[in-house]
């Protein structure tokens, strides 16, 4: 009984730590001047797996927008009116804030027509021997 405990701390001390990676699909669409691919996807999925990733995390949601396909999925737009009525000082420049955001969503817009986000990046996690959980964020940042 001695030996296969001193076996089991010894493997759970020895054992490679192991490399979790979160990534935003926000962030990935909000970062780029265009539109997310497949292409992308597969980039970033086999530039984290040569540098040791083995679980990746997939962010899906961003601020109220489903970055995936469903069912109830809609056309994805922005809606100018609404943020017009809604605006406030944390905003900034109104204007400003309609041209920045409204150019991230027909990125996401263009980019859900082409392919599913969230599938892509665990199919290629998957291809690599890699674990992928996908969690969305049900309140983000100060738009909850």
């Amino acid at each position: 009984m001695e030996v296969l405990l001193l076996h089991l701390v010894l493997a759970s001390v020895m054992a490679p730590p192991e490399l979790i990676v979160d990534v935003d699909i926000n962030d990935e669409v909000y970062g780029r001047p265009e539109p997310l691919t497949v292409a992308d996807v597969e980039g970033l999925v086999e530039q984290l797996h040569q540098n040791g990733c083995t679980t990746l995390l997939v962010r899906a949601g961003y601020l109220g927008l489903l970055p995936y396909h469903t069912k109830l999925s809609y056309p994805m737009a922005f809606d100018e009116d609404h943020a017009r009525i809604h605006q406030f000082k944390m905003l900034g420049d109104i204007n400003a804030f309609i041209a920045k955001n409204g150019a991230v969503v027909e990125r996401y817009a263009t980019s859900l027509r082409a392919f599913n986000p969230p599938k892509a990046f665990i199919d290629a996690a998957h291809r690599r021997g890699m674990k992928a959980i996908v969690w969305v964020d049900m309140f983000d940042n100060f738009y909850p």
